[in-house]
Formats: C-alpha cells, sequence, structure tokens
C-alpha cells in the first residue's frame, strides 16, 4: 500500500511537469544537444513514448550531456501511426548523430513506446549501429491497458499481439544482449508490470514508481546513466 501511494504522489507530479509545464511549449524542433562533459561518449538517442514529445526527457538530457554524451531526443509522428512506421524517423535520427559526432555507434533509451519503437528499427536497419539500448517502462510483452486505445500503435501495445509475437521471434541472442530494462511494479500503464522484460534480459526494478516517473526520477536517471557510462 505504501509503495503504491508513494507511487501516485510521484506520478501525479511527474504528469504535471510533463503534460502540462513542458510538452505543450515544445515550439521548437528538437536538435542535437553536445556533450557539456569532458570525457567523450557515445552519443545518445532518446525515444519517447505514447503521446508524448521530446521534452519528457528534460531531465534525463542534462545528466547525459554532463556525462559526455552528444543527446539527441526525436519527436515521433503522427502520434498514432504504427509503430513500424517510427523506425524511418528513428534511423533518420541516428544517421544524423553519427554524421554530427563522427562515431560509428549510437546507445538508445525509449520510455514505455520508444523501447518497441527501438525494437523495430533494430529489425529493419540491424544493430550495426547500436552500442547499447535502454528501455524503461517498455510494453515488451503488452499491456492489458492497451484494451482502451483503438490507434494503430495502441493496438500493437496490446497484451500479447501478433505484432509483438512476431517482434519476438524476429531476434536474437545477440540482440536481446544489448538491452538493459527497467520497470515498476506499481506501473500505472504498462501491467502486467514484471512480465514487461526479454527472454534473457533480467530487469532492474524501481518500487514506488510510476509509468511516467521513470522519464523523471533521479535514481533512474542516475541508473541510466550508469548503464551509458561503458560507452
Amino acid at each position: 500500500m505504501a509503495l503504491g501511494l508513494k507511487a501516485l504522489l510521484g506520478e501525479c507530479v511527474a504528469s504535471i511537469h510533463v503534460f502540462l509545464l513542458r510538452q505543450p511549449w515544445a515550439s521548437a524542433a528538437p536538435g542535437i544537444q553536445p556533450a557539456t562533459g569532458q570525457q567523450s561518449r557515445l552519443p545518445v538517442l532518446l525515444v519517447h513514448g505514447f503521446v508524448c514529445n521530446h521534452r519528457v526527457w528534460d531531465s534525463m538530457v542534462p545528466a547525459l550531456r554532463a556525462q559526455g554524451h552528444t543527446v539527441l531526443a526525436i519527436d515521433l509522428e503522427p502520434l498514432f501511426s504504427p509503430i513500424d512506421d517510427y523506425a524511418s524517423q528513428m534511423e533518420q535520427a541516428v544517421q544524423a548523430l553519427l554524421l554530427q559526432t563522427g562515431q560509428t555507434q549510437v546507445a538508445l533509451v525509449g520510455h514505455s513506446m520508444g523501447g518497441l519503437v527501438i525494437r523495430a528499427w533494430m529489425r529493419r536497419y540491424g544493430t550495426a549501429h547500436a552500442a547499447r539500448a535502454v528501455t524503461l517502462g517498455t510494453p515488451h510483452v503488452g499491456t492489458r491497458a492497451q484494451a482502451m486505445v483503438s490507434t494503430a500503435n495502441g493496438l500493437q501495445m496490446g497484451h500479447a499481439s501478433d505484432w509483438l509475437r512476431a517482434l519476438a521471434a524476429s531476434e536474437t541472442d545477440t540482440t536481446r544482449s544489448l538491452f538493459r530494462i527497467a520497470l515498476t511494479p506499481q506501473d500505472n500503464i504498462v501491467y502486467p508490470q514484471r512480465a514487461q522484460t526479454l527472454e534473457s534480459v533480467a530487469p532492474m526494478v524501481f518500487e514506488g514508481r510510476g509509468h511516467l516517473q521513470l522519464c523523471t526520477d533521479p535514481q533512474v536517471r542516475d541508473w541510466v546513466c550508469a548503464q551509458l557510462a561503458v560507452g
């Protein structure tokens, strides 16, 4: 009960920040933001989730840049397209980061649906340019909450959907080894919560957080930075 109440309060605060104070005021298109730290690390592509935009990452970007990562947080458009349609947009962003930094690989971070976009991109374009992929609250096996959503991408995120089954069947052990997964047992959007992982990938579990809070929580942010510090 205490963890549930903590998650509820944290999710309310995160929702106010993201949906009222950040996202509505995203007037400019997102651009590549250079690292501010002294050590040169892999460039990072941030991929938002369902009905969000790049400003969901406002708390994450400064920490990554300070660690030495050049960062690009993209906007996926249109909002309700099939998830595979976003793969080409992601490929353009990956190539832009590689061109800007002169590196050959990027690190990928996705929240919620964004993690599925990363997997869809890997299915289409391969993993040669992917050094690591981190997902936060991603419905890897689908959410039962999607019964309330009839959009193309919403239906694909439904629990054990045909699309998710085909995506999983297309992946190899090598592809899955690139992933680091974080989830919260109190996720208010993606459930059953503890099932949201990939075969052979042990998740990092953050207790007492809500779904959106995985993008804003300081401990989650520190964990993401640690996963990417190796590159």
